[in-house]
């Protein structure tokens, strides 16, 4: 029997979700909030930006194609931030065009869910994700015993094996 994968409470990740739809983020912002995750919204790509470098999000859920900056221009910025970790990146989108998920990895993405997508499928695809990124190391109780969620200096899970069927 393989082993059982631990629920988002216990991982207790920071997600950034960033979609100009409002009504799309304030739905995943609940969904995720009622998980246990601690959230942020961002309803553009440029305040998702300046948001990701004050919240130091674990994980960022990102649309596509939004006015202005779109999720992959988004990604690529956020990746070449000096933030203190390396969020992973999760593509949200309802386009399904050949070689959207190579321009996502080449981006920088981690993976990429097509819209609309589950409530299951979100919640198996972020544990699975963090879990495969070495979630049980990076959300460990810190030295002093204390039971705050340590912050993750995280490498991604590029490369990683055993990685969600909808990874990047």
């Amino acid at each position: 029997m393989p082993p059982t994968l631990p629920p988002l409470a216990l991982l207790n990740p920071r997600v950034l979700v960033i979609d100009d739809q409002a009504d799309a983020a304030d739905s995943l912002d609940l969904l995720l909030t009622q998980l246990g995750c601690d959230t942020s919204v961002a309803y553009g790509a440029l305040e998702g930006l300046q948001q990701a470098t004050q919240f130091l999000p674990d994980v960022v859920m990102l649309d596509l194609h939004m006015p202005r900056i779109d999720g992959l221009d988004a990604a690529r910025a956020l990746r070449a931030c000096r933030l203190p970790s390396r969020p992973l990146l999760v593509a949200m989108t309802a386009d399904t065009r050949p070689g959207l998920r190579a321009e996502a990895l080449a981006a920088g993405f981690d993976m990429h869910l097509v819209k609309p997508t589950p409530p299951a499928e979100i919640v198996a695809a972020l544990r699975d994700l963090l879990t495969a990124a070495g979630a049980k190391n990076r959300f460990a109780v810190n030295e002093a015993g204390d039971g705050l969620a340590a912050r993750h200096t995280g490498t991604g899970v590029d490369g990683v094996a055993g990685r969600h069927p909808d990874a990047v």
